[in-house]
């Protein structure tokens, strides 16, 4: 117990304790440590975490029970999924909304996972796509999103309209369901109305907070697949703007890939013939060796 007139203190020292305690979980989180499970995250800062046009979509698959259900009866009830609609802090109120019994929504996922598996199939005779064409195989995908559409999304449409970007945590099928592919109105998909962007949970939102990056963006194409082995440093420097480059795990094998090249002789076949295998491994060698030095800059934040 504290002592007498030193409970505020007391209570303003643990509130300082736990701030700090959620600060440092924020920094492993973001360093790429796992997250801590045991930190109550309250609800005003998931609400704080939520960028202005943006909301939460949190759903759960549950089982309802009648407490007030006598010692004979069932308790328990159909398993339904429910959805905590979240907007940004300061704009709007929190609503939950019951989306109905499990059994049929999970049905409707199976329904739509059963013929967009056919689309996937290489048989001719099976694939809607190489059958009847794009447009009639979009059509018939686009009936089996309509009811899940219906079932899923139009019942939190009207508490998410305001709104530019959807953080979704789904439960159960529905991770299954290519949300952004749902159908709205006007022949349009939900892609054309929202971003979307996944979290496992609430607590994702206030535990990773990445800033945008202030860097301008790049962009890569028209690739030259001949580039030649000792162009490659001058190319990755153009792309990168005179950073740094470390050397790539498979630097000595382009070095050696390129010596077995010079090495060839006119008239030695033998020399030929390694300088051809020396050219083709280095060809392999360069594209690992270039994916593996994107990775490594992606990784540095060069972008």
């Amino acid at each position: 117990m504290p002592a007498a007139g030193k409970e505020k203190t007391q209570q303003t020292e643990r509130a300082k304790l736990a701030e700090e305690e959620q600060s440092l979980a924020k920094s492993l989180s973001r360093e790429g440590g796992s997250t801590p499970l045991d930190i109550w995250v309250e609800h005003k800062t998931t609400r704080q975490a939520i960028f202005k046009g943006s909301v939460l979509v949190d759903i759960l698959q549950f089982e309802p029970v009648v407490f007030a259900a006598g010692p004979n009866d069932d308790h328990w009830r159909p398993t339904h999924y429910a959805a905590w609609i979240t907007p940004a802090y300061g704009e709007g109120d929190v609503r939950v909304v019951d989306l109905g019994e499990a059994e049929r929504i999970d049905a409707a996922v199976a329904a739509f996972q059963a013929a967009f598996r056919n689309c996937q199939s290489g048989n001719a005779k099976v694939n809607p796509i190489m059958k009847l064409g794009e447009k009639v195989a979009e059509a018939e995908l686009k009936t089996a999103l309509a009811d899940l559409s219906k079932l899923i999304l139009r019942p939190i449409r009207p508490f998410m309209d305001d709104a530019n970007e959807v953080i979704l945590s789904p439960d159960g099928a529905l991770w299954l369901v290519p949300w952004a592919a749902l159908p709205i109105e006007g022949d349009r998909y939900a892609i054309e109305k929202w971003n979307f962007r996944y979290v496992t949970s609430a607590r994702d939102v206030t535990l990773v907070q990445n800033a945008p990056s202030k860097n301008p963006p790049r962009i890569f194409a028209n690739p030259n697949y001949n580039l030649a082995v000792s162009n490659m440093a001058a190319a990755l420097l153009a792309v990168f703007g005179g950073a740094t480059l470390p050397k790539t795990p498979t630097a000595k094998l382009e070095e050696a890939c390129a010596a077995a090249g010079r090495k060839s002789q006119p008239g030695d076949e033998l020399a030929r013939r390694s300088a051809a295998a020396g050219r083709h491994g280095a060809r392999s060698g360069c594209h690992r060796a270039e994916l593996k030095a994107l990775h490594i800059h992606r990784s540095q934040n060069v972008f």
